[in-house]
């Protein structure tokens, strides 16, 4: 390699992002327990190092950088980021991403590296290989997922056959799609027709194995993006494109595919679009995930209104936002369902970065809109693919969130949109003192990033443990349970998901023991769930978790422990006003207390919360009916026997349960009313 020729660093550079278009989307470690998610953050991140250190080593030589039209927007966008990251409830959690998501700020510094790489080192002719790398692993990825919803590894990731793809969830797989499905037409319909007609038919065959497998994946929000970008394609091409043969073609065997693919109810995407919907006496009704988003949605708004500079802080969505969301979604959502995304990248980026972070996110695509339409004045074409894809990629974003596995595709390909635009210069090889200030910045950049591919490794290790711990406690080996899940603290310490686990196997162990042991547990558990509430505050969990092990105490016989623990659940409230379990908890603490009107209030707060809680109106039917009040014990048990039905149909899981509940409730209906 020369080192004073930039050909050779372009070249470096290129083979790293092409592992990065292949390699993210399509790695996957069964050996951890985030199979998809975290395995492909690590390759980022490994990447991104390996690129950022031939980037210094360029710098040496050939110190200029090239300047591009996105670049005030990126900045802002970086540097909203970063406040929102110091400015964060926790700032760790978004330093580093919160698990499963790993979309901290080391992410969005991944995702900065790739972009600017693109516009310094990737040469302008390679910009077509890259739009076929991207569609050629939209087409495994895609091919797969049709073997999957074939039946092909039905169960094997607990989901059916439903098409994960290498993606590990659906709607991960088509924001893939959405995007590579432009590419393939431009691909298409830019061949020479000079040439011979194979690659014709291999880029449509694409054209449509994409436009399949996007189907199956019964994503409303990929659909969206597929619907209303392909018209904006043809718009941007021109109309001379809708007259060449090709498009006549691709449009004939499209609409065909599609009406077959309605007419079959297993491929059909009307049944899922009417799921939105559900008849209401008044007409119809948004309903099931739609309605639940709805109120997500109302969540995220009123989260940023609360933290309007900066946000709550990238990735913490979950530490903040449950103190403002409506009490619908406990109903809606599931009992104590706690999101971490809005599913709407739009509403996210106020929840995590505030009014300030969505005014730049709001210049950032206006930016792209531009962008386009300049790249449009050179190559229709070229501006159709790209244009489409990222309108595609923003729309389907509006019921999705961002994630390693495709917004490293999308950087990059904003990056090649981008370099469209740059006018080639020449640079000047300068030469350099063995004694100049830029090796000792080379020197200390390598330092860095040498311990930044180390770090890899312990977050990795901990996990393969972490795998350990889920799979022990799953199985009820809960000292097995907490015997790996310290080893993957040992590991990666800053991990509170970990800490979870962590707690929940010592809390088990505590409930099932009695005595000094019973103690001991429970001061394991208060230490861990302390260290966790170090690193996140506004964590509600954990407070619930304190509550929990005082009243087990409690109940064991020391007194002093109620206090404690109606403190604890006080403050679990007070993060999260809709946690019906904190309210649930205290009524027992009463009960043994004989507070009977405090019993009473908090199962009243529940069931204000949520109607239909069976538990609180045959709890409240309880109490009543030993008060020798049996109109109102009569109205909670038939209240409690009608709602048990409705959750026996939306759990059925736990059908039994609510099967009991629903006798029992139908018992004392009966009893009351002879």
């Amino acid at each position: 390699m020369n080192l004073k020729n930039p050909e050779s660093y372009a070249k470096v550079i290129e083979y790293l992002l092409f592992a990065a278009l292949i390699g993210v989307p399509l790695y996957y470690d069964t050996n951890i327990y985030l199979t998809f998610d975290l395995s492909k953050a690590l390759l980022l991140r490994c990447l991104a190092l390996f690129i950022l250190w031939v980037c210094l080593a360029k710098m040496i030589f050939l110190p200029r950088l090239k300047r591009s039209p996105l670049d005030w927007p990126v900045l802002a966008f970086l540097v909203i980021t970063i406040l929102s990251t110091l400015f964060s409830v926790s700032p760790w959690v978004s330093f580093l991403g919160t698990y499963r998501r790993f979309e901290g700020l080391v992410t969005f510094l991944c995702y900065i590296i790739t972009f600017y790489s693109v516009i310094n080192f990737v040469r302008l002719n390679r910009v077509n290989s890259f739009f076929k790398v991207i569609v050629i692993v939209g087409v495994i990825s895609g091919l797969y997922g049709i073997y999957q919803w074939l039946g092909g590894e039905a169960g094997k990731w607990q989901a059916g056959v439903i098409p994960l793809s290498f993606f590990g969830n659906q709607n991960f797989l088509a924001a893939y799609l959405v995007m590579a499905i432009p590419l393939s037409l431009t691909l298409y319909l830019a061949v020479d027709k000079k040439k011979k007609s194979k690659a014709n038919i291999f880029w449509l065959i694409s054209f449509l194995t994409l436009s399949l497998s996007l189907l199956i994946t019964k994503t409303r929000g990929g659909w969206v993006g597929f619907g209303l970008s392909i018209p904006v394609f043809f718009l941007l091409a021109g109309k001379s494109i809708l007259k060449k043969r090709e498009a006549k073609t691709l449009g004939t065997i499209t609409l065909i595919a599609f009406i077959v693919l309605c007419l079959n109810p297993s491929t059909s995407p009307i049944k899922r679009l009417m799921s939105t919907f559900e008849k209401k006496e008044k007409g119809l009704a948004i309903a099931g995930t739609a309605l639940e988003r709805l109120y997500l949605w109302q969540a995220g708004i009123r989260t940023t209104l609360a933290y309007p500079l900066f946000g709550c802080g990238i990735e913490a969505m979950r530490l903040a936002y449950p103190k403002y969301e409506p009490k619908e979604l406990e109903v809606v959502g599931g009992h104590n369902v706690k999101a971490d995304r809005s599913h709407n990248e739009t509403i996210d980026m106020g929840v995590t970065r505030g009014i300030t972070g969505l005014i730049i996110y709001f210049w950032f695509w206006l930016a792209i809109g531009s962008l386009v339409l300049a790249i449009r004045k050179k190559d229709r074409l070229m501006a159709a693919g790209l244009g489409a894809g990222f309108l595609a990629y923003f729309l389907q974003g509006q019921f999705n969130f961002s994630m390693v596995s495709y917004t490293t595709t999308f950087w990059i390909l904003l990056g090649l949109a981008a370099l469209l635009l740059i006018k080639e210069e020449k640079v000047k090889i300068q030469r350099i003192s063995i004694l100049s200030a830029k090796w000792a910045g080379f020197g200390i950049g390598s330092v860095f990033i040498i311990l930044g591919l180390v770090s890899i490794i312990p977050i990795y290790t901990a996990d393969f443990h972490f795998k350990k711990a889920i799979s022990a406690k799953e199985s009820g080996q809960f000292d097995n349970a907490i015997l790996w899940s310290e080893k993957a603290l040992s590991y990666h310490p800053k991990e509170v998901y970990y800490y979870e686990t962590l707690c929940e196997s010592l809390f088990m162990k505590a409930q099932s023991s009695s005595g000094q042991k019973q103690r001991d547990w429970a001061d394991k558990c208060f230490d861990a769930a302390h260290r966790a509430l170090a690193i996140t505050p506004t964590n509600g969990f954990f407070y619930n978790l304190l509550g929990g092990l005082h009243t087990i105490l409690y109940l064991g016989g020391d007194e002093k422990e109620a206090e404690l623990a109606i403190k604890d659940y006080r403050k679990a409230l007070e993060l999260m006003p809709i946690f019906t379990e904190a309210y649930l908890n205290m009524a027992i603490i009463y009960k043994k207390q004989g507070k009977t009107d405090e019993m009473i209030d908090c199962y009243k707060k529940i069931l204000e919360i949520n109607p239909g809680h069976t538990f609180a109106s045959l709890s409240l039917g309880d109490i009543y009916l030993s008060l020798k009040r049996p109109e109102e014990a009569l109205k909670e048990y038939e209240r409690a026997s009608s709602s048990a039905k409705i959750e026996m149909e939306r759990y059925p899981q736990e059908k039994e349960r609510f099967f009991s509940m629903k006798g029992y409730a139908d018992s004392m209906v009966s009893g009351l009313k002879r």
